[in-house]
């Protein structure tokens, strides 16, 4: 039996060789057709025992599209392109559902690209708080009602154009009368001080640059400004459209002693009248004669800074003690010398004379404006 089996496989052998492989390839193909309904049958199996099927057959859920639209507007705030003079902006929306179909309130959702990093939901209305400086932005507002929102946000333009100083300098007031005044008053803390040089106030009628100023008029100086303007918590600042009283440019702090002035020069803007604190005491005077005694505290107006004239007295013309303690306690020179280091010498306000008439216009706004053109308050005012 063996010995037969032998020759019958070396033949089978010859016929596949001589077959050229393809006995082995039908077999393959016959494989193949096989394989499929095995994995089939195998999907199904596990099916049937609870398993999940493979990721070929996962399918993506179909998102059901919104039956409505939204619609925003914007409908109140600054308007398209405005430079807005303030840092805190207020705006206000509104929203529609197109079809009208839901009782559900619309909410809204705000965003200020480069100050918001995502959007924001608020009611129909939102407060901006923005840094000082010039800069412009834009709010994108859309409505949201439950999770569908306007896919078109609307959209505003906007910009700030607000100095860091911003209302910490006030303009006060503003007369028309002739000659006209602008006042602007310090809205500083305590121990802060801000030099209002190279500021400036413009209107339609032209404007005006803050120059520097001469602190406390010496009489033996030159009077050439040299001083920056400076402001104080309660310090005051008076721009008068005339020519001031020293001379074109000539700008200037008051103090206690002007009122001696006063007979030499013309002050459109008022300064001290009263030099009561010359007034000597009876006690200070007991070394002089009678007749002078009785002329310092009898005959010298102190409230109105009258240097006395002596000319027709002859009692005291005589008196060269007299006339010396005259020329040397009374006038504004004397008193200059005597008070100029005296707490309250100089008085809280500037007097700037602009030597023009900015307030002309009918209807205008007045701007002051910082030394980099931004904008640190503004009055309206109308003749």
């Amino acid at each position: 039996m063996i010995a037969f089996a032998i020759p019958l496989f070396i033949v089978i052998l010859i016929v596949i060789f001589s077959a050229g492989g393809n006995i082995f390839k039908g077999a393959e193909n016959s494989l193949s057709r096989i394989r499929p309904y095995f994995f089939v049958a195998k999907d199904l199996d596990q099916k049937d025992q609870g398993q999940s099927p493979t990721t070929s057959v996962l399918q993506k859920p179909t998102v059901a599209s919104p039956s409505f639209t939204l619609d925003t507007a914007i409908t109140a705030g600054p308007k398209e392109k405005e430079s807005i003079i303030n840092t805190q902006i207020t705006f206000e929306f509104s929203g529609s559902q197109i079809p009208s179909s839901t009782q559900e309130q619309i909410l809204f959702e705000s965003k200020v690209p480069g100050v918001d990093t995502d959007w924001i939901t608020t009611q129909n209305t939102r407060t901006l708080n923005l840094p000082t400086g010039s800069k412009e932005y834009t709010l994108l507002v859309r409505s949201k009602l439950n999770t569908v929102v306007d896919e078109t946000p609307a959209s505003r333009i906007f910009s700030v154009n607000v100095s860091p100083y911003f209302q910490k300098v006030i303009i006060s007031s503003l007369s028309t009368a002739v000659p006209s005044l602008i006042a602007l008053k310090a809205n500083l803390k305590q121990g802060e001080e801000i030099s209002i040089t190279g500021w400036k106030i413009q209107g339609k009628a032209g404007s005006f640059e803050v120059p520097l100023g001469i602190e406390q008029i010496n009489p033996f100086s030159s009077l050439q400004p040299g001083d920056p303007i400076k402001v104080k918590t309660t310090d005051a600042v008076y721009l008068s459209s005339s020519r001031g009283p020293f001379g074109l440019g000539k700008h200037f702090k008051p103090n206690i002693c002007m009122g001696y002035l006063k007979s030499s020069y013309s002050f459109p803007l008022s300064v001290p009248s009263s030099c009561d604190f010359d007034k000597p005491k009876e006690e200070t005077i007991l070394f002089l004669l009678q007749a002078c005694q009785d002329f310092l505290l009898k005959k010298v107006s102190y409230g109105s800074c009258t240097i006395p004239d002596y000319s027709q007295d002859i009692s005291i013309k005589a008196d060269t003690e007299c006339t010396a303690y005259i020329e040397n306690n009374l006038g504004y020179t004397p008193c200059f010398n005597k008070h100029q280091k005296e707490p309250g010498f100089l008085k809280d306000e500037w007097h700037i004379y602009m030597n023009m008439n900015l307030l002309t216009q009918r209807f205008d706004t007045i701007e002051l404006l910082d030394q980099n053109g931004l904008v640190v308050d503004q009055e309206k005012y109308s003749l």
